[in-house]
C-alpha cells in the first residue's frame, strides 16, 4: 500500500524536476506565506490614499512630528513624477532637527513635478504646505560659494602703538536652516590696526532657489590665503559691512572652507549628471553618486559635501545600499564594499562575487546585508562576500525568463524581499523568504502594474504605486487565493490511488470560498473537489396553506416555499423559522412531534429547542425550531386540523460538505473517494483562501485516518 503526505510546506524550486524535489516543495507555490510551515494564503492589498495623478511613479513616507517634543510622528505621502525618486529623513535626530528636514534626488520641480533634476530638501513647512500634492515646494541642496571676493575701503587713524595687522576677508552665505556655504575667495590684504575701520562690499545672493538670508565676514591676521579666518560679523540683509573689530575680538575659525554642495545640474562641473541615489549611511551621513563618482557628506551637515570626501568606483555605478558598517555600491560590472571611521578616510574593496547588478530598482536593504538582482540569480552581499542566494533553486535560464529580473520594482516587507514586474500586458511577482529555514521563493498573482513604491520605515509597511492609488502591500482584511501543487509522487508501479484528503486550520461555510483539491494521475486530471464546512445554518421557510377542494386533494394543506407538504429537512446545530404571517394560516398552528399527523394520531407535540410567536394568520408569527443535537425524525402538522403536515427528517450535522461538479455529498471527515485511475506518478493541487495544514494521497481510506 502506498500514500504521500504533505504536513510542512515550502516553495518552489523549479531548478529541480518535479520527480526529485524535496516532499516539502512545490511545483507551483502562489500567494502563499510560509513563515508557519503550512499554507497561510497572503492578504489582499488594500486602498491606503489616492495620488493626486495617475501619472506618480516615486513615493516617499515622510514622518514628522505632531507636537514639538514629542517623540510621536505622523505619516505624510509625498509623491513625483519621476522614476526612482530616493529620498531620506534628516540625518539628525527627530528631536534635535527643529525644521524636520528631509531631502531627496531625483525629483521634479516640486510644484509642476517636472524639469528640475538637482538634489533638494525641504523642511516640514515647506514640504507639506497646503498644495495639490506633496511635497508642495523645495530647496536645492547645499549653499553656493560667493561668485566674487569682498572688496574693501580702510578709514580712520592706525593705532600709534600698534604693529598693523596684514589682513584678508572672505565672506559666506548662510540660509534659513543655519546651513553654510563655502567661503568666497579672498580679498587682497591690506594693513589695519584697531582704530581703523574696513567698509566691505559683497556679492548680493545669486539666483536660485537656496533660501539664503545671511552673510557671514571672517578676517585673517596675517595676509596669508592659507591662514585660519576668524569669524567677524554677519548682515541679514544689504551687501556693507563695516569692520570696527579688534585683533583679539575676533571669532571662531571658519568651519565651511570644505563644504561645497553636492554635484549638481551645472554640466560644465559634472558633465555625468547630478547626485542620485540619496542613501542614508548613519553616523549623520549622507551618500549618492554621480556617474561613477562615490560622494559623501559631512557627518550630520547633508548640505555640505566636500571633494575630499570623493571615490571614484571602477565601474559604471548602478545603485547603492547602506549595510551596518559600510556602503555596498553595486555596478555594471562587480560590487564593491565601501568602509571606513570617517567619510573623509573611505576605502572601496572589490566584493568576492562576480556579479552585475542589472536593475537600481532590484536593490533592497536587507539590514545586515543587501540583496539585488544579477544575471545569474538573486545575490546577497554581506561587507565584502557575496553570494547567489537562488542558485540551485532557479536556473539562470529560468530566472530571466520567469522572475523578470531586469524590470522588478521590489521592497522589503516584514523581513521578505517582495518584488513585482510587468512584461508587456503580463504582470507578476514573487517573494523571496530568507527567514525560513530553508531558502523559499513563492510567487504572486498580480493583475496590474506596480510602477514605484516604497517601505514606510515607522510601521514596516510598503506602499505600492497602482494606478492613482497607493496600495498597501498585504494590508486588506481578506485572503487572496493561494495555489500550491505538489511535486510528483512515483510509485515503484502503477497504481491505484483511492483516496484524497486535505485539512484546514478553519473552514469556510460558502461554497464561493470553498478549498479546492485536485489530483493528477500521470500528468492528467483525475479529480476537481470543492470542500467546505457543513456548519449550522439559520433559514427561513414561507408557509402557506390551500384551503378546501384542490389538485392535491380535499381539505387544508401546508405549502412551504411553494411547494404542497413537502418533506423538509432539519440539519442539527441549525434554526428553521417557518413564517406564518400569511393569512392564509389563520387557525392552521404549526407544530412538531415524533408521530405522524401528530395530536391527530395520539402524538404529543415535540417542543424541544421550538419557539411559537404570535399568532398564525397575522404579521410577525412563525414558529422556529432550533434543531437539538441527536434530534429524533419529526413531522410537522396543524394543531387543529388533520392531515395538512408531512415529515420533517433531521440529519445529523456534516462537517464537510464536498461538491463534485454540480454533485455535492455530506462527509464527516474532509476525505474523498478518487475515481478508479491507474498511474505512476501522482500530483496535489490546492487553492485556498484559508490556511491548510495537510494534504494526503492514499491507496486506502485507512492509510490516512492512520497517518
Amino acid at each position: 500500500m502506498a500514500y504521500f503526505k504533505n504536513k510542512t510546506f515550502k516553495g518552489i524550486a523549479p531548478a529541480i524536476s518535479p520527480r526529485l524535489l524535496n516532499e516539502e516543495y512545490g511545483q507551483e507555490a502562489e500567494n502563499i506565506d510560509f513563515e508557519s510551515g503550512t499554507l497561510v494564503p497572503v492578504k489582499t492589498d488594500s486602498a491606503d490614499s489616492t495620488f493626486s495623478t495617475s501619472s506618480r511613479q516615486s513615493v516617499f513616507i515622510y514622518r514628522h512630528r505632531t507636537a514639538t517634543g514629542s517623540s510621536a510622528t505622523t505619516p505624510q505621502q509625498l509623491e513625483w513624477d519621476e522614476d526612482y525618486v530616493k529620498a531620506v529623513h534628516s540625518p539628525l535626530a527627530t528631536d534635535d532637527d527643529e525644521y524636520q528636514r528631509v531631502y531627496w534626488t531625483g525629483g521634479g520641480d516640486a510644484t509642476t513635478g517636472a524639469g528640475t533634476n538637482y538634489p533638494k530638501m525641504a523642511s516640514q513647512s515647506v514640504a507639506i504646505g497646503a498644495t495639490a500634492f506633496y511635497p508642495s515646494a523645495s530647496y536645492r541642496l547645499g549653499i553656493p560659494a560667493p561668485s566674487a571676493a569682498p572688496t574693501t575701503a580702510k578709514s580712520g587713524t592706525p593705532t600709534a602703538t600698534q604693529e598693523p595687522d596684514s589682513v584678508s576677508y572672505v565672506y559666506t552665505y548662510v540660509s534659513a536652516y543655519g546651513e553654510e556655504g563655502p567661503p568666497s575667495a579672498a580679498s587682497t590684504p591690506i594693513d589695519k590696526t584697531d582704530d581703523e575701520t574696513v567698509a566691505l562690499t559683497l556679492t548680493t545672493f545669486p539666483a536660485g532657489s537656496y533660501n539664503l538670508t545671511k552673510m557671514r565676514i571672517y578676517r585673517s591676521n596675517t595676509g596669508s590665503t592659507s591662514t585660519n579666518f576668524q569669524f567677524c560679523g554677519e548682515i541679514t540683509s544689504g551687501t556693507s559691512f563695516s569692520d570696527t573689530v579688534t585683533s583679539t575680538g575676533l571669532g571662531e575659525v571658519l568651519p565651511s572652507t570644505t563644504w561645497v554642495g553636492p554635484p549638481n545640474d551645472d554640466t560644465s562641473l559634472y558633465p555625468y549628471g547630478p547626485l542620485e541615489n540619496l542613501i542614508n549611511v548613519g553616523n549623520g551621513v549622507l551618500a549618492g553618486h554621480s556617474g561613477n563618482r562615490l560622494c559623501f557628506s559631512e557627518p550630520y551637515l547633508p548640505h555640505a559635501w566636500p571633494v575630499q570626501y570623493r571615490l571614484t568606483i571602477d565601474g559604471t555605478i548602478v545603485g547603492l545600499s547602506a549595510t551596518a558598517n559600510g556602503v555596498v555600491v553595486l555596478t555594471e560590472s562587480v560590487p564593491f564594499f565601501v568602509s571606513g571611521v570617517d567619510p573623509s578616510a573611505m576605502t572601496a574593496m572589490q566584493v568576492d562575487v562576480m556579479q552585475s547588478c542589472i536593475n537600481k530598482h532590484s536593490i533592497v536593504d536587507m539590514g545586515e546585508y543587501v540583496l539585488y538582482a544579477s544575471p545569474d540569480g538573486l545575490v546577497a552581499i554581506t561587507g565584502t562576500s557575496g553570494q547567489v542566494v537562488t542558485r540551485g533553486l532557479i536556473k539562470a535560464k529560468q530566472w530571466n525568463s520567469d522572475f523578470k529580473p531586469s524590470a522588478i520594482k521590489a521592497f522589503l516587507h516584514e523581513g521578505k524581499y517582495v518584488a513585482f514586474w510587468k512584461d508587456g500586458s503580463n504582470y507578476g511577482g514573487w517573494v523571496y523568504d530568507p527567514q525560513a529555514q530553508d531558502t523559499i521563493i513563492s510567487t504572486l498573482s498580480v493583475s496590474a502594474e506596480v510602477r514605484g513604491g516604497t517601505t514606510d520605515i515607522g510601521s514596516g509597511n510598503v506602499y505600492l504605486i497602482v494606478g492613482s492609488n497607493a496600495m498597501k502591500y498585504a494590508g486588506g482584511a481578506t485572503n487572496q487565493t493561494a495555489k500550491w501543487k505538489s511535486k510528483k509522487y512515483v510509485t515503484e508501479t502503477p497504481l491505484s490511488m483511492g483516496w484524497v484528503s486535505v485539512n484546514a486550520a478553519i473552514w469556510p461555510t460558502a461554497l464561493a470560498d470553498a478549498i479546492t483539491v485536485k489530483v493528477y494521475g500521470d500528468g492528467n486530471q483525475i479529480a476537481n473537489y470543492q470542500i467546505y464546512s457543513g456548519a449550522a445554518v439559520s433559514v427561513t421557510k414561507a408557509v402557506t396553506v390551500a384551503t378546501g377542494t384542490n389538485s392535491y386533494g380535499t381539505g387544508n394543506k401546508y405549502f412551504i416555499d411553494g411547494v404542497v407538504s413537502p418533506t423538509v429537512s432539519l440539519k442539527e446545530g441549525s434554526t428553521y423559522i417557518f413564517d406564518q404571517s400569511d393569512a392564509s394560516n389563520t387557525n392552521h398552528p404549526l407544530l412538531f412531534s415524533t408521530t405522524a399527523n401528530g395530536s391527530h394520531n395520539s402524538g404529543a407535540s415535540y417542543m424541544q429547542g421550538v419557539t411559537i410567536v404570535g399568532t398564525p394568520g397575522q404579521s410577525g408569527s412563525y414558529t422556529q425550531i432550533v434543531v437539538p443535537t441527536g434530534a429524533p425524525p419529526l413531522h410537522y402538522y396543524c394543531g387543529n386540523h388533520s392531515g395538512m403536515g408531512g415529515t420533517a427528517n433531521t440529519l445529523t450535522t456534516s462537517p464537510y460538505v464536498m461538491r463534485n461538479g454540480s454533485t455535492e455529498t455530506n462527509l464527516y471527515e474532509p476525505i474523498m473517494r478518487l475515481p478508479a485511475t491507474v498511474a505512476q506518478e501522482w500530483e496535489v493541487e490546492v487553492e485556498t483562501k484559508y490556511e491548510v495544514t495537510e494534504t494526503c494521497i492514499a491507496q486506502s481510506i485507512d492509510e490516512i485516518k492512520a497517518t
